[in-house]
């Protein structure tokens, strides 16, 4: 199988084997040769091995195999397992509140209902809008910083917000967590980025899980820690308990993990990053890391070179991103994406399980699991769902697996609001378990994937805004709309709606982009998109 690119570059560096050249002069006489020292015309020769002269009048076309290079999986894995630590720490602080809000509940002396709901809502979504704040912002700070140095200061920052919160106030909680979301929303941009420009691209579909992997597992890891706080019906044990310190502040020991690898491990951003930068020695350091040492490296960084989007596509404006006839049609799919894996419902359940199954318990569902080990089953069954969808995302494209997900996680969530207007508690709890794992096999990693294959630095930072700012619209409405006359299996049927309808959405405008090189993939929402002609390949 052949995958087609059109390359023009003066640094090209490729074998005889490797491909088919077309060009043509700017007579308009085309031609068709193979291999490497042909003379052309007597006085044009065609040097593949070393640059293309005459760059501004001649196109090279170049027919390309698919490459596959050996990686050296050590390094890679511990690569990307660091540079995920800081999206793994947001997924604990966005979970953290979900059980210990029972316990500021009473050591706050919150009687009303409404008075908790504001607590609830104020400190559990002060970290949402920092996050907001936060991707907003990370597009411009990831490309002017560099991916690695973005890394180190905002762990830095994000170790000095979580002290903030380990003073017992509601105001300090609020401020230490809104900082807090600031960097996880950068942490969250940049993740995507380094793992696009670091993985091989035959891999990066197994990889691109990664993301919502990581944020998924601090999720599960800040609900199973609420198991080590008292029953919530020991009020005395409650009050005194400060277990919720240890939850709210575990961050710290993978900040400190990450800022060790960094200091003395990881010495250089990622490959992609260094030759938009012009950085090709540092960059030949790191595909030496990231690629098995009997392969040719140099050769390897040519091909990089060769099949990347050209580098200055990352230094645009979020102006161009959002309205350049190049970046706007990509950049508004992406943030229409997150708007719609937002308002499917996935985060209210998540954050807030907790509270949504206790409020059905003392309703009088039917049901055996206690709310407390319900939302620990919803935080084990949303992670695993994440590793389950390795195996999908590496056979099936991203385009299929998005309208597949939507059919059976409307059905799902319509089937939560069934159960939960019966009052089958447990039913409601397997419908949700099931709606998780198909979000987090489809949608949930999908999305930051594609956003970084299709957009660029400015264009990813506001898709990240959008999974954000809908985030935060969720974080403050979730508890309010589940006490509205909509009650809770109402709200279940409205996320249901919006999931089957924006089915519809993907079936028109999303574009596939498995198996496509970087350049065609950055190009592909282009209105006039071919890619066998490299002059609509996005720069």
């Amino acid at each position: 199988m052949k995958q087609y690119s059109l390359i023009k570059d003066d640094d090209a560096n490729l074998n005889n084997n490797d491909i088919n050249v077309t060009t043509s002069n700017n007579m308009g006489v085309s031609f068709t040769e193979s291999g490497i020292g042909t003379n052309v015309f007597g006085s044009m020769k065609l040097i593949l091995g070393a640059s293309i002269p005459n760059r501004m009048n001649n196109t090279t076309f170049v027919k390309q195999k698919v490459k596959f290079f050996k990686v050296n999986w050590g390094f890679l894995c511990f690569y990307i397992f660091i540079a995920s630590l800081g999206v793994f720490q947001l997924g604990i602080v966005l979970a953290a509140n979900n059980q210990v809000s029972t316990v500021f509940d009473i050591q706050f002396g919150l009687k009303d209902q409404s008075q908790k709901n504001f607590y609830h809502t104020m400190i559990g979504s002060s970290c949402v809008f920092g996050a907001v704040l936060g991707s907003l912002i990370g597009g411009k700070v990831i490309t002017v910083l560099g991916r690695r140095r973005s890394t180190i200061f905002f762990n830095l920052f994000a170790a000095v917000s979580i002290g903030i919160t380990m003073i017992e106030n509601f105001y300090t909680l609020c401020l230490g967590r809104l900082l807090f979301g600031i960097c996880g929303g950068i942490f969250q941009v940049v993740l995507p980025k380094q793992i696009e420009e670091t993985v091989p691209n035959h891999l990066y579909g197994s990889f691109g899980v990664v993301s919502a992997l990581t944020i998924n597992g601090g999720e599960m890891l800040g609900i199973v820690m609420g198991l080590g706080l008292p029953d919530s019906q020991d009020e005395e044990a409650m009050s005194k308990t400060t277990f919720w310190r240890y939850i709210f502040g575990s961050p710290w020991v993978f900040q400190v993990i990450t800022l060790v690898s960094y200091f003395f491990i990881l010495k250089h951003d990622t490959i992609k990053y260094l030759i938009d930068n012009n950085k090709d020695a540092e960059a030949l350091q790191m595909v030496k890391k990231v690629y098995h040492k009997s392969e040719d490296h140099q050769y390897i960084l040519d091909y990089i070179k060769m099949t990347s989007s050209l580098g200055k596509g990352n230094r645009i404006s979020l102006k161009d991103a959002l309205t350049n006839k190049l970046y706007w049609r990509a950049t508004w799919f992406c943030f229409t994406f997150a708007l719609i894996s937002q308002f499917s419902g996935v985060n209210g359940i998540i954050w807030y399980s907790g509270t949504i199954l206790q409020r059905l318990q003392n309703q009088g569902g039917s049901g055996t699991i206690s709310p407390k080990l319900g939302s620990v089953l919803i935080g084990v069954v949303n992670f695993i769902g994440t590793v389950v969808a390795v195996i999908p995302l590496r056979y099936f494209g991203r385009k299929t697996l998005v309208l597949v997900g939507h059919l059976l996680m409307g059905t799902f969530m319509v089937l939560v609001g069934v159960f939960a207007y019966l009052e089958y508690s447990n039913l409601m709890l397997t419908m949700i378990l099931l709606f998780l794992i198909v979000f987090q096999s489809t949608d949930g990693p999908i999305l930051q994937l594609y956003g970084s294959e299709v957009t660029v630095d400015q264009g990813l930072g506001f898709c990240v805004f959008g999974i954000k700012s809908s985030g935060l619209i969720v974080s403050l409405t979730t508890e309010y709309l589940m006490d509205s006359p909509l009650h809770p299996y109402g709200a279940f049927w409205l996320y249901g709606g919006i999931i089957w309808i924006s089915f519809i959405f993907f079936w028109i405008f999303m574009k596939e982009t498995k198996g496509l090189t970087d350049r065609q993939k950055k190009s592909i929402f282009r209105k006039d998109y071919d890619p066998l002609d490299y002059n609509n390949q996005t720069p």
